[in-house]
């Protein structure tokens, strides 16, 4: 559905939670970004990134903030759709 991709990428609630999930993450592994992204996976998804998502992960927050990298994780079909 359209209209629920837009809202999850733009609504103020999911940014909201995006952000608060940072600050998890940062809390935890403050400085680690390697660390910070398997927390931010096993929160999420319940589960480690491959050796692929690490580096895809590493390669984003050089370029990016964690709160977009969370933001990312709350828009995946695997957080969103039980299999």
């Amino acid at each position: 559905v359209p209209t629920q991709a837009l809202t999850l990428m733009n609504n103020d609630f999911v940014l909201h939670q995006a952000k608060l999930f940072a600050g998890r993450v940062t809390e935890a592994a403050p400085g680690d970004s390697a660390k910070q992204i398997n927390l931010a996976y096993r929160i999420a998804l319940g589960r480690e990134p491959s050796a692929e998502e690490l580096q895809m992960g590493q390669e984003f927050l050089s370029k990016q903030h964690l709160v977009d990298l969370t933001h990312v994780l709350l828009n995946l079909n695997e957080f969103l759709y039980l299999r």
